[in-house]
């Protein structure tokens, strides 16, 4: 019995993690579209949020990456990190805040739960993915 119920927490387990990050990232939706609709700049709430971010995930870096032995630039290290950070997150954030304060929540949280469908259909497309059976697209 105890046994069964084990087996049915692990097989429950991911949905209710995933359904929890879902009503994260809604709620964090709606505290962004208020603080916007309050009169706060997009740029500035993600200069914000990433500074927020920063400091609180260094420390865990720092920890986690203290026994290897690489030597890293002082110049470097943090060049690298700038320019991960203008091409990877940056520029999708600032367009996502930008959107969020011209729209509703609702649309922000629809759009970004449509991208992994888009670059799946994006990989068909560009022949990145392919299929042993054919697939009908209706």
């Amino acid at each position: 019995m105890v046994e069964e119920t084990r087996e049915r927490m692990r097989e429950v387990a991911p949905f209710t993690v995933m359904v929890i990050m879902e009503a994260c990232t809604i709620a964090l939706t709606i505290l962004a579209k208020t603080a916007l609709a309050g009169g706060l700049s997009p740029f500035v709430f993600v200069v914000y949020t990433n500074a927020i971010g920063s400091s609180l995930l260094l420390p865990f870096s720092f920890l986690y990456h203290r026994r290897e032995s690489k030597q890293q630039s002082l110049f470097t290290f943090p060049l690298r990190i700038f320019f991960l950070g203008l091409t990877g997150i940056a520029v999708s954030q600032n367009l996502a805040f930008l959107g969020l304060s011209y729209s509703s929540p609702i649309v922000v949280c629809a759009t970004g739960l449509l991208l992994p469908c888009l670059s799946f259909l994006l990989s068909i497309i560009l022949r990145f993915l392919i299929f042993s059976q054919p697939i009908f697209i209706f």
